[in-house]
């Protein structure tokens, strides 16, 4: 495959559905198609055109990134906290929380 044309018409389409136990992957994308040749392998890979390339292969292999919200912690939370955790020191190494008021100011 070699990708051709401009960069806003290299697409990648990933189908996938409750009925199919396959994913499909279609893409006009060189960097995509070298990669998914990295991962997956030729044996994957369906149909190979001059601007494009088919792979199909099973559904439990497509992960989707997790997504979530980040965590406020209120002050009454935040006293609970540190009561039952003595050896912290005020503010919790805690990943993905934010504490109300501990916001950085924004640079004028």
């Amino acid at each position: 495959m070699k990708a051709q044309g401009p960069k806003h018409e290299c697409e990648t389409i990933i189908r996938f559905d409750e009925d199919s136990p396959e994913a499909e992957i279609w893409t006009a994308s060189q960097s995509v198609f070298r990669r998914l040749l990295k991962r997956l392998g030729r044996g994957c890979l369906v149909e190979e055109g001059s601007r494009h390339a088919v792979f199909r292969f099973p559904r439990r292999k497509v992960r989707l990134p997790l997504i979530t919200a980040p965590r406020m912690m209120s002050d009454s939370h935040l006293a609970a906290f540190v009561a039952r955790r003595p050896h912290h020191k005020g503010v919790p190494e805690q990943k993905g929380a934010i504490l109300k008021g501990s916001r950085p100011a924004k640079a004028e």
